[in-house]
């Protein structure tokens, strides 16, 4: 691919919508992702009491919202996933007009 063809797809309305929507679903994704990791160390540092309160026999808030990061980047990675096939249909459409 030469320069050229690099700048005519990069202009397409197709390669701007792809980069729209994965920005549209990735910014907010990583946003959530921070926030929700570092509420932890936090909330055990300013809430250090509530955290260790149990709220399932042995388990306590902080040992849940520890477990609850394991499910985030699980759900967080079914949706990218599922995310990802209509990125690759945008792509397979830009691969088709450039051909």
């Amino acid at each position: 691919m030469n320069n050229r063809d690099f700048q005519r797809i990069f202009y397409s309305s197709t390669f701007q919508r792809l980069v729209k929507q994965k920005k549209k679903f990735v910014i907010p994704a990583v946003l959530f992702f921070f926030s929700f990791y570092l509420m932890l160390p936090l909330s055990i540092s300013l809430f250090a009491e509530i955290m260790n309160r149990r709220f399932y026999h042995l388990l306590t808030w902080g040992w849940g919202y520890a477990f609850a990061q394991f499910m985030m980047v699980w759900v967080l990675g079914i949706i990218y996933f599922y995310k990802a096939r209509i990125f690759d249909r945008i792509r397979d459409e830009i691969e088709n007009e450039r051909n």
